[in-house]
C-alpha cells in the first residue's frame, strides 16, 4: 500500500529543478543553431518527468484520502467522540494539510477531485451509520413493544386464576354458620357469600327422623310437622 510523502510538492519541484538544470548544462555548449530544438527538447523533458511526478502525485492522494476516511470512520464509531459533523470537518481539514504539502504549483496539480470524494464517501458512511442507529431504535422500540404484550397478557392470565381460585366472588369475603338451641327442633344458618346475607330457619322434629324420605316425610304422625324459612338479604 505504500506511506505518505508529506513533503511531495516540495520534492517534485526540486527534482523539476534538478532535470532542468542538468539539461541546461549539458546543451550550453551547442550553437545557436540547435537553440529551437533544445527549447523543444527542454519542454519535451520537463513534460516526460511531470507525468512521472503525476503518477507518484496522484498515489500521494489516494493514501491521504484512504488515511482521512479511516480517521472519520473511526471518530463516528466511537459515540464519545461527539458530533459526526465535528468529525467530518477534522477529517477534511486532515486531508487538506497533508494534500497541500503534495502540490507543486507549477506542475498545475490540484486535489479538490479528490477531495469530492473523500466528502461523498463519508456522507455516505454517515448515512449509512444513521440507517443503522434508526434500525436499531426501531428493534428495540418493537422489542419493548413485545415485552409490554405480554406483561399485560401476564397480568390478565393472572387475574383469570385469581378469579378462578376466589370462587368468581372478586376477593369478597365468604362466612357461614349455623346454630341450634340446646333441647329443641329449631335449627339456625346464617350465611354471607358475593355480598348477600342468606338466613334459613328450620324446625324438624328428631323422634321422627325415621319418616323422612327423599321427598320429604313419607308418613305423617302427630306433631311431626317440620317448617323451613329461608330469606335472602
Amino acid at each position: 500500500r505504500g506511506s505518505v510523502l508529506q513533503s511531495l510538492g516540495k520534492d517534485a519541484k526540486e527534482v523539476v529543478q534538478n532535470a532542468e538544470e542538468t539539461y541546461k548544462n549539458g546543451t550550453s555548449s551547442l550553437d545557436e543553431s540547435t537553440e529551437d530544438v533544445v527549447g523543444r527538447r527542454a519542454v519535451e523533458l520537463k513534460a516526460i518527468v511531470s507525468r512521472a511526478l503525476g503518477v507518484i502525485f496522484a498515489k500521494n492522494l489516494q493514501l491521504i484520502r484512504e488515511a482521512a476516511l479511516a480517521q472519520y470512520k473511526s471518530a463516528i464509531s466511537d459515540e464519545s467522540s461527539g458530533s459526526t459533523d465535528f468529525a467530518f470537518f477534522t477529517a477534511d481539514s486532515a486531508f487538506v494539510t497533508l494534500a497541500k504539502a503534495s502540490v507543486d504549483d507549477s506542475l498545475g496539480w490540484s486535489f479538490e477531485g479528490e477531495r469530492s470524494e473523500l466528502q461523498a464517501a463519508m456522507k455516505e458512511v454517515a448515512a449509512q451509520r444513521k440507517r443503522l442507529v434508526s434500525a436499531r431504535l426501531q428493534g428495540a422500540a418493537q422489542q419493548q413493544n413485545q415485552m409490554h404484550f405480554l406483561q399485560m397478557q401476564q397480568s390478565q392470565l393472572q387475574a383469570v386464576q385469581h378469579h378462578a381460585y376466589s370462587g368468581g366472588s372478586d376477593g369478597q369475603l365468604n362466612v357461614g354458620a349455623a346454630y341450634r338451641p340446646q333441647d329443641t327442633n329449631l335449627n339456625v344458618s346464617v350465611g354471607y357469600q358475593q355480598g348477600r346475607t342468606n338466613v334459613q330457619i328450620s324446625i324438624v322434629p328428631d323422634e321422627y327422623a325415621s319418616y323422612l324420605g327423599p321427598n320429604g316425610f313419607s308418613t305423617v304422625g302427630p306433631a311431626n310437622l317440620g317448617m323451613s324459612f329461608f330469606a335472602n338479604l
